[in-house]
């Protein structure tokens, strides 16, 4: 595999990931397509809280990466809603088992939310003009 990380999977980084854990979520997922998960079993297998496991798991439903059942509790799998999605999962999944560092890199180098940096842009700091 080449040293850059293909600009699609940068691009599916920039639009669909906002976390590390949000990600080892979707890659848990990925990796076992055909199993569901309860935020509890999820939370147990990626060391985290339940009520994260739980938030993560709505959010790559919102996003159509993955499908929850109406079930008590909520049984979550697998499921992005194109096949581009579905190959783009793949390759972040590889690079992430094969440059971790790098793509934590991107995630954590994403700009934030714009209305946060251009209230952060002109926030006046004690002893600063």
């Amino acid at each position: 595999m080449g040293r850059e990380i293909p600009e699609h999977v940068k691009a599916f980084i920039a639009e669909h990931i906002r976390s590390v854990v949000e990600l080892e979520a979707l890659v848990l997922l990925q990796k076992h397509r055909d199993r569901d998960w309860t935020a509890v079993e999820m939370g147990k297998e990626l060391r985290i809280d339940e009520q994260w496991a739980a938030q993560n798991i709505v959010d790559l439903t919102q996003r159509g990466l993955a499908w929850c059942s109406a079930d008590q509790p909520p049984r979550c799998r697998y499921a992005p809603k194109t096949m581009e999605l579905d190959q783009a999962i793949q390759e972040l999944a590889l690079l992430y088992d094969q440059r971790r560092v790098s793509v934590i890199q991107l995630i954590y180098s994403k700009p934030t939310d714009p209305i946060q940096s251009f209230a952060e842009a002109f926030r006046f700091r004690k002893g600063k003009r």
